[in-house]
């Protein structure tokens, strides 16, 4: 396409619905796959060809392309987020399971010396109760 304004053009692709099970009905396609692609996996991962929907191939799936204009800024924006290093992701290891940790809880304090039984009576700890009297 022609650079119009110092404008540079961008191609947004999209997959739409599925078309791996189709057939044809005068002129029309039934379609009983999914809607709309969904990627199964992280981009850069062979799970990122496969539709999480109706789990079938990328190609399978009919391609939208559109063609925008950007201005140099936007341009240079979307560059430099292409190829920032991503942050590191936690990687699964075949055949181990990931088991959270669980919070530790502290213990609650020890009962004060003196305990409410909840009807209105405290009792006092013996030994406090005791050692009062002697010193009298």
């Amino acid at each position: 396409m022609a650079n119009i304004n110092a404008r540079r053009w961008a191609t947004i692709v999209t997959y739409r619905e599925c078309h791996h099970n189709q057939s044809r009905q005068r002129g029309r396609y039934v379609v009983d796959g999914c809607t709309e692609f969904r990627k199964a996996g992280e981009d850069m991962t062979p799970e990122a060809l496969i539709c999480a929907t109706c789990n079938c191939h990328q190609i399978y799936h009919r391609r939208e392309e559109l063609s925008v204009a950007m201005d140099p800024a936007t341009h240079q924006l979307l560059h430099h987020m292409a190829v920032a290093p991503s942050p590191p992701t936690h990687v699964p290891v075949l055949g181990v399971q990931f088991v959270p940790v669980p919070q530790v809880v502290p213990a609650p304090p020890p009962p004060s010396p003196e305990v409410n039984l909840g009807d209105g009576e405290v009792v006092e700890d013996v030994e406090v109760a005791e050692s009062g009297r002697r010193a009298n």
